[in-house]
């Protein structure tokens, strides 16, 4: 019989991830339940731990699950995430009083749809990254294994891809190591952010800003931080970016961290690194976290970071609601 431990490397391995069914349906309700998470508090974070939750469901179903990304209207109205088998969930989350997210509610799941009309199964299904658009009916999708990110419309009654950016389907990226995170920026430009990608003769990470409008597409670098991988990049209050990364080993467990990286540095002639804001280890109350929605503030940022559970019993699937202090320029 599997260790726990050697099972937890077979799960992060992706090797017990079942790929989509064919399933052929619209939109499908599923009830959320909740109950509160322990966490353990490091004082030297600059992020703020406010509260936790485990979401699962009342009725056990194959679709629930495997969320790698997290999405949160401007209105806070709906919060957003899609799974590693190319499914969009859409729900209204429950805030307290503190702003922390004790629940969902009215959760339902719609199935990622490619040029056929069916639902992506198999490696096209692997949807990672999560983005608003040009507005908030808007959204792109980033795909590992089949790099590539996608372009759907959330008023459709179906969600067929509307747009294809061949620029950024690159094949020479890692199998399942690409496409963690994309973000569009105030410009229209496409930030699209692989999990761990290191050319040959290069010793930092490469990551791609692609601009629609004239078809340009440019490479930056990030240093490496303790063997961690990215899994979301989001934009601060001030216009800086927020990284999201995860380590695992099947010895020490799993690690998170978060990095505030300047924009200027993002975009800079030299590799990125930042300033380490934010860490959390096996033993604290983690878990593989791989989402981040980010909410402004004048006075900071509110952060609600989704665990992806790979889809086992062996994992949960956890909200956790955070606060990034940080003024705007001005505020």
């Amino acid at each position: 019989m599997l260790t726990h431990k050697l099972a937890s490397l077979l799960v992060w391995l992706g090797l017990f991830i079942a790929p989509a069914t064919t399933a052929d349906y619209n939109q499908k309700p599923v009830d959320i339940t909740c109950k509160n998470h322990n966490f353990h508090v490091r004082e030297t974070n600059k992020v703020i731990m406010n509260g936790a939750v485990i979401l699962n469901v009342k009725t056990p179903d194959e679709d629930f699950g495997g969320f790698s990304a997290a999405l949160l209207t401007n209105d806070n109205h709906y919060f957003y995430s899609v799974t590693d088998r190319a499914r969009l969930m859409r729900a209204v989350p429950v805030f307290d009083k503190n702003r922390v997210i004790s629940c969902l509610k009215n959760a339902v799941f719609y199935p990622l749809r490619g040029n056929s009309t069916r639902p992506l199964v198999g490696h096209y299904a692997d949807s990672e990254g999560l983005s608003f658009g040009q507005t908030e009916n808007d959204i792109l999708i980033s795909f590992e294994r089949a790099h590539r990110v996608v372009n759907y419309q959330l008023n459709e009654t179906q969600l067929l891809p509307k747009k294809n950016y061949p620029a950024l389907e690159i094949k020479k990226l890692p199998y399942n190591e690409s496409y963690e995170s994309v973000r569009m920026l105030e410009n229209g430009d496409i930030l699209a952010v692989p999990e761990y990608y290191i050319p040959a003769k290069q010793k930092n990470m490469m990551f791609y800003l692609y601009a629609p409008k004239t078809d340009i597409l440019k490479t930056f670098f990030l240093v490496p931080s303790d063997g961690h991988y990215i899994t979301d990049v989001n934009i601060l209050n001030n216009g800086d970016f927020i990284t999201l990364e995860r380590s695992f080993s099947i010895l020490t467990g799993i690690s998170i961290q978060m990095r505030h990286i300047k924009r200027a540095d993002l975009f800079g002639k030299n590799p990125a690194d930042g300033e380490v804001i934010f860490r959390m280890a096996s033993g604290e109350g983690v878990d593989n976290l791989e989402g981040m929605a980010v909410i402004h503030s004048d006075n900071g940022n509110y952060l609600y970071v989704i665990s992806d559970d790979n889809f086992t019993s062996l994992q949960d699937t956890i909200i956790f609601s955070m606060f990034y202090p940080l003024k705007k320029s001005g505020a």
